[in-house]
């Protein structure tokens, strides 16, 4: 057995059951159904969605359930190949619904449906392309004021350098000076002191 976790509970419709079990058999497919009670007053459009479309199919996965009645989903796990590890299933199922006109049929509701998805494609797609078209541009501006850029760095490490130079010998110089200085003093003063210390001889 194969199970699925909770599927999504939603307002409008009462949905039976809440998991799907299949009975899996290598390279034969299986199918469950689900049951969409619709016990408002108002016709309901409903969209079934699968996280794997490419393991399930799913009929009608667009329809409008009429008020006070139900309507049956069928899901069809397509022949596996083989056993999956652990024989575990993370698949997961949500069904989105909206109150729909008296009126709307099927197939409306399911134009619309395509109308959306295809204007959400379209504008994923033009910022998609915005996005591409920005770095691109960015890329070229970066190219072309590349040899500006390390011509400008070049100019500002010279400058550093000559600046540290310049501080150094400075610091340089005037540790020299202050320690001759220094040693004149202490060499004079040590030599009067001396001078001082000889005795006069008679």
């Amino acid at each position: 057995m194969e199970a699925f976790p909770n599927m999504r509970r939603d307002k409008l419709l009462n949905i039976e059951p809440q998991e799907l079990r299949f009975l899996f058999e290598v390279r034969k497919q299986a199918s469950c159904t689900i049951r969409l009670n619709n016990y408002s007053r108002n016709p309901v459009a409903f969209k079934v969605m699968t996280t794997n479309p490419q393991k399930y199919s799913v009929r009608p996965n667009i329809g409008i359930v009429s008020p006070r009645s139900s309507c049956d989903v069928t899901v069809t796990m397509r022949a596996p190949k083989e056993v999956p590890p652990n024989m575990e299933c993370k698949d997961k199922f949500l069904i989105k619904s909206v109150v729909s006109s008296p009126g709307a049929t099927v197939e409306a509701t399911r134009r619309l449906v395509i109308q959306r998805h295809d204007r959400n494609g379209i504008q994923f797609g033009d910022l998609f392309m915005k996005g591409v078209t920005v770095v691109l541009v960015g890329l070229i501006f970066c190219y072309l004021m590349l040899p500006l850029i390390w011509s400008l760095i070049f100019m500002i490490m010279m400058l550093v350098i000559k600046m540290i130079n310049k501080l150094v010998s400075d610091s340089v110089e005037d540790w020299i000076v202050k320690t001759l200085l220094y040693a004149c003093i202490h060499f004079f003063t040590t030599l009067f002191r001396r001078k001082e210390k000889v005795p006069e001889r008679k």
